[in-house]
């Protein structure tokens, strides 16, 4: 036990001596200075070896099409409120999406989405027995998500009146 209790001992004073010396020679080394070898002070430092460098071979060039690039601005977040740069439209993309849940399902037929403030800070909220759906501007989850989501509440109403999963169930995803 006494020889391990020395040998760390001994280990640690030796890295601080080190960490010492590193320490004391980095600004002069930083400053482009060494320590002269006859120990004199500090001489310029200058590389030892130099090798001639012949230039390099041009790479071979093939053509390439440039892509164009598609330009969808993301949503950004300052704290709690949501800036103006959100994706463009999405008030359009979230009907188109309802189009394609309507054609899927005709009993959403008249079923609308809107984006403004929903209750509770809920990224969504769908009002099943008016066949409205809200999406709020701070939503996180994409917009397809959010409406596959939503409009499976609007379809389990308007089956029988009822908010109890009869037999239009979601699919599992």
């Amino acid at each position: 036990m006494k020889a391990t209790k020395r040998n760390i001992l001994t280990t640690v004073a030796a890295v601080a001596v080190a960490v010492m010396a590193v320490t004391a020679i980095l600004p002069a080394v930083a400053a482009g200075r060494v320590p002269a070898a006859d120990g004199a002070g500090l001489a310029p430092a200058a590389p030892a070896v130099k090798f001639a460098v012949a230039p390099a071979a041009p790479a071979a060039q093939t053509a390439v099409k440039a892509a164009t690039p598609v330009v969808e601005p993301m949503a950004t977040y300052t704290g709690r409120k949501a800036t103006a740069t959100k994706k463009v439209n999405e008030a359009a993309q979230a009907r188109k999406i309802l189009a394609g849940l309507i054609k899927k399902h005709p009993i959403l037929a008249g079923t609308t989405v809107t984006i403004g403030q929903t209750p509770g800070g809920y990224q969504a909220v769908a009002y099943y027995t008016s066949g409205r759906i809200v999406i709020s501007p701070k939503h996180r989850a994409t917009v397809t998500r959010i409406l596959s989501h939503e409009v499976w509440h609007i379809i389990d109403w308007r089956d029988n009146g009822q908010i109890d999963w009869g037999e239009n169930v979601p699919p599992r995803s």
